[in-house]
């Protein structure tokens, strides 16, 4: 299948990342199920609206809250119509919402959402369970005494 997403990003050598969050999941779920060359105004049966990026030739819905704007590295077409693309963020666009007080992403008020494969069901993310090289130091603790 020749997606219309893979023949932007193979013209245009650039792209956008949009995170699916608790909020939007609906439209999200119906991007996947249908394809542009099928149904070419879906972002706005979705209910979404399009502006193009100011850093890159690719759109942003305006609609996600956090997108990643990219520039493509390499692009690698396999024999069964896949592709492996490789790109550079050039630019991150968050909605003040999902910010925290330093400006940072705020993955508890983003809610962005995994997909599991295993039971075809989109989980959320955002609870924290642990702080980055902090977490595993009462093991080194246990090792000194």
């Amino acid at each position: 299948m020749i997606y219309k997403t893979t023949d932007n990003i193979r013209l245009k050598k650039a792209f956008t990342i949009s995170f699916a969050t608790k909020d939007d999941i609906v439209q999200s779920d119906y991007f996947g199920i249908v394809s542009g060359n099928d149904v070419p105004d879906k972002v706005a049966k979705a209910g979404f609206t399009i502006t193009p990026s100011p850093n890159v030739d690719a759109p942003i819905i305006n609609e996600y809250k956090l997108t990643l704007e990219c520039k493509v590295v390499t692009f690698d077409e396999d024999d069964k119509g896949g592709a492996r693309v490789v790109g550079e963020i050039v630019n991150m666009s968050a909605d003040e919402s999902v910010l925290d007080a330093e400006g940072n992403i705020d993955l508890g008020k983003l809610q962005p959402v995994i997909f599991d494969s295993s039971k075809g069901e989109y989980r959320v993310v955002g609870e924290k369970v642990g702080t980055a090289w902090g977490s595993g130091k009462s093991i080194i603790e246990k090792e000194v005494k």
